[in-house]
């Protein structure tokens, strides 16, 4: 049985989340970056760059992302 590779965007996230929960939100917020750049409409990308900015007091930067989110996907909740 062969199993499948996990996409690049979702090794990204799981590395931004554990990044972020572990406080390190200069990764967090470098890793988000680098999935933004491939696809600048992912939630949880723009949830974490979103986490990570407010944590690091780039509170301009937090709203944008926040915004794009609620852009992207008006139903989701954390935005």
């Amino acid at each position: 049985m062969t199993t499948r590779a996990a996409s690049p965007s979702a090794d990204l996230i799981k590395r931004a989340q554990t990044a972020a929960q572990a406080g390190r939100f200069d990764d967090a917020a470098a890793l988000s970056a680098e999935l933004l750049v491939t696809d600048p409409g992912h939630p949880d990308g723009l949830d974490i760059a979103a986490v990570a900015a407010r944590y690091l007091g780039r509170f301009g930067d937090a709203q944008i992302h926040l915004q794009a989110l609620k852009q992207a996907v008006p139903e989701y909740g954390r935005a």
